[in-house]
């Protein structure tokens, strides 16, 4: 069903239908447990049209990642002629698109993130532009602090999807680790989600095969103030490593009036993963 629903998208040859498409074969993946070359096959084409038509550079790391995860998928002995052919060709079309590519653009092809989400693999692409992170305070009995104590701070776009922006807040653990206990506040009609993750690539992708990247399982809001959001992570930080605190604008928001997100937050560590 999904996957029908997506080829009908990709075969209205229109950038809207393209991303549906790219939503449908998601849901697809997600049903299945997995992925196959048949999905990561119309994936391609559909992030070679985003890519292609509207230029969208920040798309095309996916691009490189879907092609190269649909041939460790498909051989010429296995997959239906005609299509291995096609996907060849669009093989072709790729390299002569990074030829054009300056030298600040090419960056997009230089890793492989087959392993990565898209969100993260975006994040450390432009994580040259991540401001310095910030060091984070223990407070050994976690307490009203968290939310009396917040910093007046104005996050900055790294980066754009066509859709929403991207904000960060790097954080950095001194030589004692803990539970992050934190707490934001900002206008509700321009923040949309939040995560967060390891600066390091490295980390992440051991973090990612241990599973260990669920920092959060919930939030809940101050009772004084139900504007402000408070979380504690799962997962204990660990000593002298630097993460970063992620955000997107809300899609009710324009690109262009969402560059800046106003925000309050304070960020702590604890020995405990609940507060008092």
């Amino acid at each position: 069903m999904h996957y029908s629903t997506a080829e009908d998208n990709f075969n209205q040859n229109t950038l809207e239908g393209y991303n549906i498409c790219i939503k449908e074969l998601g849901k697809a993946e997600q049903s299945l447990g997995e992925t196959n070359a048949k999905i990561m096959d119309l994936k391609t084409r559909a992030y070679a049209q985003l890519v292609f038509q509207a230029n969208w550079l920040t798309g095309a790391y996916i691009l490189d990642t879907c092609l190269k995860k649909f041939f460790s998928l498909a051989s010429p002995q296995s997959y239906p002629e005609e299509k291995y052919i096609q996907m060849l060709k669009l093989q072709s079309d790729i390299q002569d698109y990074k030829n054009t590519l300056n030298k600040e653009d090419s960056i997009l092809y230089t890793q492989d993130y087959t392993i990565y989400s898209d969100t993260y693999a975006l994040f450390y692409i432009h994580r040259e532009k991540m401001r310095p992170a910030l060091p984070i305070l223990f407070l050994p009995t976690p307490d009203t602090k968290v939310t009396k104590h917040m910093i007046s701070d104005t996050l900055h776009s790294l980066f754009d999807d066509g859709k929403v922006n991207y904000y960060a807040i790097p954080i950095k653990v001194s030589n004692k680790g803990g539970y992050l206990y934190w707490a934001f506040k900002s206008n509700d009609n321009l923040v949309g989600s939040w995560y967060m993750a390891f600066k390091d690539k490295e980390e992440q992708k051991s973090a990612i095969s241990n599973q260990a990247i669920g920092f959060f399982e919930s939030f809940r809001h101050d009772k004084k103030n139900t504007k402000i959001v408070i979380q504690n992570s799962v997962i204990p930080l660990k000593p002298n490593t630097e993460y970063y605190i992620w955000f997107t604008s809300s899609k009710k928001a324009p690109l262009e009036t969402s560059r800046s997100l106003p925000i309050l937050y304070s960020i702590y560590l604890t020995d405990s993963p609940k507060d008092n």
